[in-house]
């Protein structure tokens, strides 16, 4: 039959160490997809974790002060160039950015309605009148 010399099995020997090889790299290479993947997707999320962390705290922050007070915040255009929208209710905040939802739980206020939706390139009013928190358009 067949004899294998020396210098056969050195190629078989190589061939299979190159295969292995390949299997190791192409793994690592899509290892290293993935994590930057993630990366990215955590990248796109931070403005709408900033956004919604910042109203959270302007809420938080009005519930403790005495009626009366009040402070402003605009809304930026955008959040990755994607459009959104945030609904704010007494338990917590959620920005919708592109079928994402981002949320901040609140300490339990009061607000002057159920349910408010604030809306991008906006200012806003918040203001704590009767012990209850009111938000408003400017």
């Amino acid at each position: 039959m067949f004899k294998l010399d020396n210098l056969g099995s050195l190629n078989i020997e190589f061939i299979i160490a190159t295969i292995v090889l390949l299997l190791f790299v192409s793994s690592i290479v899509g290892l290293v997809v993935e994590d930057v993947d993630v990366i990215s997707q955590t990248q796109t999320r931070k403005d709408a974790r900033l956004l919604v962390d910042n109203i959270a705290l302007i809420l938080n922050d009005l519930n403790i002060q005495p009626n009366g007070y009040k402070t402003h915040y605009k809304l930026p255009d955008k959040i990755n160039n994607e459009s959104y929208i945030i609904k704010i209710n007494s338990t917590e905040v959620v920005v919708n950015e592109h079928y994402q939802l981002t949320s901040q739980y609140l300490h339990k206020i009061q607000l002057n309605q159920e349910n408010y939706i604030l809306l991008p390139s906006n200012t806003y009013v918040f203001i704590k009148n009767n012990n209850k928190i009111h938000i408003i358009q400017k």
